[in-house]
């Protein structure tokens, strides 16, 4: 059974930087900031997809403000 990005609940932080189109060292300052939250799973820490759907809702607001 192949999961597809869409269905994926957790993403490792590469694939998150990734997704954004950040780099890890930004990933690393939001989870330390505490603008990103993550999950530690087994000596991993994963980024809640709920957290991309965030972002977008808040990035979506700001231009909306902006506008």
């Amino acid at each position: 059974m192949s999961i597809t990005q869409s269905e994926k609940r957790f993403y490792s932080k590469k694939e998150f930087a990734a997704i954004l189109g950040v780099s890890l060292p930004t990933i690393d300052r939001r989870i330390a900031d505490g603008t990103l939250k993550i999950v530690h799973f087994g000596g991993r820490c994963l980024v809640p997809a709920a957290a991309l759907d965030d972002l977008i809702d808040s990035a979506a607001t700001v231009e909306q403000r902006v506008v």
